[in-house]
Protein backbone atom coordinates (compact mmCIF):
# COMPACT_ATOMS: atom_id res chain seq x y z
CA UNK A 1 0.00 0.00 0.00
CA UNK A 2 1.43 3.33 -0.87
CA UNK A 3 1.29 5.86 1.47
CA UNK A 4 -1.16 7.84 -0.12
CA UNK A 5 -3.50 4.92 0.24
CA UNK A 6 -2.51 4.97 3.90
CA UNK A 7 -3.30 8.27 4.52
CA UNK A 8 -6.56 8.17 2.78
CA UNK A 9 -7.37 5.09 4.75
CA UNK A 10 -6.91 6.32 8.22
CA UNK A 11 -8.34 9.54 7.47
CA UNK A 12 -11.68 7.65 6.39
CA UNK A 13 -11.16 5.74 9.81
CA UNK A 14 -10.62 8.96 11.87
CA UNK A 15 -14.29 10.59 10.10
CA UNK A 16 -15.72 7.48 10.85
CA UNK A 17 -14.83 7.89 14.51
CA UNK A 18 -15.27 11.25 14.71
CA UNK A 19 -18.86 10.98 13.14
CA UNK A 20 -19.87 8.30 16.01
CA UNK A 21 -18.57 10.09 18.77
CA UNK A 22 -20.43 13.31 17.04
CA UNK A 23 -24.16 10.51 16.85
CA UNK A 24 -23.25 9.37 20.98
CA UNK A 25 -23.36 13.65 21.85
CA UNK A 26 -26.02 13.68 19.71
CA UNK A 27 -27.75 11.57 21.39
CA UNK A 28 -27.15 12.84 25.05
CA UNK A 29 -28.09 16.30 24.09
CA UNK A 30 -31.62 14.76 23.08
CA UNK A 31 -31.97 12.80 25.91
CA UNK A 32 -31.00 15.53 28.49
CA UNK A 33 -33.99 16.05 30.32
CA UNK A 34 -33.14 18.75 32.56
CA UNK A 35 -34.42 22.36 32.24
CA UNK A 36 -32.43 24.50 30.16
CA UNK A 37 -32.69 28.34 31.29
CA UNK A 38 -32.06 30.19 28.29
CA UNK A 39 -33.91 33.40 29.50
CA UNK A 40 -30.68 35.49 29.33
CA UNK A 41 -29.36 35.06 26.10
CA UNK A 42 -26.85 37.70 25.90
CA UNK A 43 -25.41 36.04 29.07
CA UNK A 44 -25.08 32.64 26.97
CA UNK A 45 -23.59 34.40 24.10
CA UNK A 46 -26.67 34.33 21.76
CA UNK A 47 -27.93 36.19 19.20
CA UNK A 48 -31.45 37.43 19.71
CA UNK A 49 -31.76 37.48 15.44
CA UNK A 50 -29.71 33.86 16.33
CA UNK A 51 -32.72 32.48 18.65
CA UNK A 52 -35.59 33.66 16.65
CA UNK A 53 -33.94 31.84 13.48
CA UNK A 54 -34.20 28.66 15.52
CA UNK A 55 -37.49 28.90 16.70
CA UNK A 56 -38.85 30.06 13.64
CA UNK A 57 -37.60 26.71 11.87
CA UNK A 58 -38.41 24.48 14.90
CA UNK A 59 -34.79 23.31 15.70
CA UNK A 60 -34.88 22.65 19.77
CA UNK A 61 -32.61 25.16 21.35
CA UNK A 62 -30.23 22.49 23.26
CA UNK A 63 -29.06 21.15 19.47
CA UNK A 64 -27.98 24.60 18.66
CA UNK A 65 -26.57 26.67 21.68
CA UNK A 66 -24.73 25.15 24.09
CA UNK A 67 -25.28 25.48 27.42
CA UNK A 68 -23.48 25.03 31.13
CA UNK A 69 -25.73 23.10 32.52
CA UNK A 70 -25.57 20.72 30.05
CA UNK A 71 -21.84 21.24 29.33
CA UNK A 72 -21.26 20.81 33.02
CA UNK A 73 -23.11 17.11 33.63
CA UNK A 74 -21.97 16.26 29.83
CA UNK A 75 -18.80 17.60 28.67
CA UNK A 76 -18.67 15.15 26.08
CA UNK A 77 -21.41 17.12 24.26
CA UNK A 78 -19.02 19.60 23.51
CA UNK A 79 -17.92 17.69 20.33
CA UNK A 80 -21.50 18.10 19.02
CA UNK A 81 -21.07 21.89 19.49
CA UNK A 82 -18.07 21.95 18.26
CA UNK A 83 -18.65 20.61 15.11
CA UNK A 84 -21.61 23.24 14.17
CA UNK A 85 -19.25 26.00 14.07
Amino acid sequence: MSVEQHLGRSKYLSDRIRQRIDVQAQSLIRGYKASLDYTNLPALMISRNAWRYVERVGIAPKMVFAHPDLLIRHPETSVHYRGLV
